[in-house]
């Protein structure tokens, strides 16, 4: 009885152990990836339009693709209370802009009678006069009613001498353009054919920043580890611009061609 009991266990065992193990899944094949979509740079032609639009009455003569791109730097806003700075750079002097504290982000209108800035998500604007000696405010400045924005870029003016503010709204990338009678100010697309379609539209306005810190003479300007820094041209050695406690970010404006100041935010060292 015993010997039946272990014979058939072992037949039983043997059958279990000829048993081949069913075959595993296939897995399911992930999708492909797709890279990351690299922003495209603007076509050197776009490019030198959007820098004509920014300085209509002068041009550059360098090579815009390569100064550009070379002299972007991202620097992130430091602790502190952010205060707009107008910079004499003929002596390295720095003047704090009345009632400009909080702002952040200055542009200067093609034609160097405006300075914006942003405050909050409101666009500030003031008339200002700008002599080789000096650059004072022409009225008190006021929020532009209407309009609510998270970025500055940068200001153009078209052919018929109409000025647009590029800027980042809720909506995105965004041009608010000013009714010539009423003065009221309203968000628009910007432009979607030919050269612009070709073009990364937020790299585009990033660029557009560096614009009005490149002179047509050549003198350019910008920001590196919170030091504001320049070179009159492309063959020129680096230098500092002001010597100051400052600490300055985002892109500087010059206030005009001819004209030896510019805009600059800054926080001061406390």
């Amino acid at each position: 009885m015993l010997a039946s009991t272990i014979s058939s266990c072992l037949i039983g065992l043997a059958l279990l152990c000829s048993q081949k193990p069913p075959p595993a899944p296939t897995p399911t094949p992930k999708p492909a990836q797709k890279p990351a979509a690299t922003p495209t740079p603007a076509p050197p032609g776009l490019l030198q339009w959007l820098y004509n639009m920014v300085w209509p009455a002068g041009r550059f003569q360098g090579d815009l693709a390569k100064t550009v791109p070379e002299t972007t730097e991202k620097t992130g806003k430091p602790d502190g209370i952010s205060q707009v700075w107008l910079v004499n750079v003929e002596k390295g002097a720095l003047t704090a802009w009345p009632n400009t504290r909080g702002a952040i982000e200055p542009a200067i209108s093609a034609d160097g009678k405006y300075l914006f800035y942003r405050r909050g998500e409101a666009i500030w604007s003031e008339p200002i006069q700008a002599t080789a000696q000096n650059v004072v405010s022409g009225a008190a400045s006021k929020a532009v009613a209407g309009v609510k924005i998270t970025h500055l870029y940068g200001c153009t003016q078209d052919e018929a001498g109409r000025f647009a503010l590029w800027v980042e709204a809720t909506e995105g990338l965004r041009l608010v353009r000013f009714d010539p009678k009423t003065k009221t100010a309203s968000l628009a697309a910007l432009p979607n054919d030919g050269e612009w379609a070709l073009a990364d539209g937020r790299q585009l306005a990033e660029q557009l920043q560096s614009l009005r810190a490149l002179r047509p003479d050549g003198f350019q300007v910008w920001v590196r580890n919170y030091r504001l820094i320049g070179r009159k041209d492309e063959k020129s050695d680096l230098n500092w611009i002001v010597k100051a406690k400052q600490r300055f970010f985002g892109s500087a404006a010059w206030v005009g061609e001819q004209i030896p100041f510019l805009f600059i935010t800054g926080v001061e060292n406390e």
